[in-house]
């Protein structure tokens, strides 16, 4: 199930890291990186990319995009977006994107 939602994270650190290129994906698209819609990488400037923002990247929560995790029903009870441990013997389908 994880590979649905890799494709919409695939786009935001496009989106992040590289804003000019990453505009040029859809998010809505294909979220599944095997359809072969995302590219293997993208062009950044040089010197654009700073270590600082490749950590904010595994911070990220799609905060300010359509899919916010920190907003709504994804931020669970207490508005928090990290997930705990989950009871793998109640019966369920899908998850939350992370």
């Amino acid at each position: 199930l994880g590979g649905i939602y890799a494709g919409r994270r695939m786009w935001r650190v496009f989106n992040l890291l590289s804003p000019t290129e990453g505009a040029k994906l859809e998010p809505h698209r294909m979220h599944q990186p095997e359809a072969d819609y995302f590219p293997a990488s993208v062009l950044a400037p040089k010197g654009s990319v700073t270590p600082g923002m490749v950590v904010d990247v595994h911070r990220d929560h799609f905060e300010r995009t359509p899919f916010d995790l920190t907003k709504g029903m994804a931020a669970g009870p207490f508005g928090n977006p990290n997930r705990g441990p989950v009871d793998l013997s109640v019966k369920f389908h899908g998850q939350w994107e992370r």
